[in-house]
């Protein structure tokens, strides 16, 4: 999607100006950060495929290289959920939802993005946030053996995903509720 396309859906008052961008600079943001974790998702792949290779062809298995493999995991998943849940990507029942109106829809939405999105997020960050201070604290590693260091900056990702979550709830809202004054206005015009 072009960033002219992202601008045009938007307004000409200045408040609405500022909406339009604040949330298309946050779905670009989300967009090019998964762009690039993209590329960590063949890296996955040949780290799974390595641990396999060292645990059952040579009987080794290093700690670090188990521990790499879940924090990737857990950089790609918590990076993309975002991204994911913007580009409308994401699991939806669509046994009612696609029978809906656009009013309909446009209220299941606002419901979901204000109810669940961002209950969740603010709960996630509210809860985790002392936690990945006290990890930030003693700067956490591995409980493993030989494990990796550095796991406060995996638990950090937490705290980005819970606001990121927030930030393109908001954005995917504000899209959905102007196409809709849109969509009013075009019907009001004919």
């Amino acid at each position: 999607m072009r960033y002219e396309a992202v601008f045009a859906c938007y307004g000409r008052n200045n408040m609405m100006r500022f909406f339009r961008y604040f949330f298309a600079y946050i779905s670009i943001f989300h967009r090019r950060l998964a762009h690039l974790l993209a590329f960590f998702v063949p890296v996955l792949a040949l780290l799974t495929f390595s641990a396999v290779l060292l645990r059952y062809g040579f009987a080794f298995n290093p700690a670090w290289l188990t521990e790499l493999q879940s924090v990737v995991h857990a950089v790609i998943f918590l990076g993309m959920a975002a991204y994911t849940m913007g580009s409308n990507g994401h699991v939806r029942v669509d046994a009612f939802y696609r029978h809906f109106s656009r009013r309909m829809a446009l209220l299941t939405d606002l419901c979901g993005y204000l109810c669940l999105v961002s209950c969740m997020g603010g709960g996630l960050f509210y809860f985790s946030y002392d936690f990945v201070g006290e990890s930030w604290r003693i700067r956490e590693g591995s409980s493993e053996y030989n494990g990796l260091p550095g796991i406060f900056l995996l638990k950090t990702c937490i705290i980005f995903y819970a606001l990121s979550l927030c930030l393109e709830g908001a954005a995917s809202l504000f899209r959905r509720i102007w196409r809709y004054r849109q969509y009013r206005h075009m019907s009001r015009c004919s």
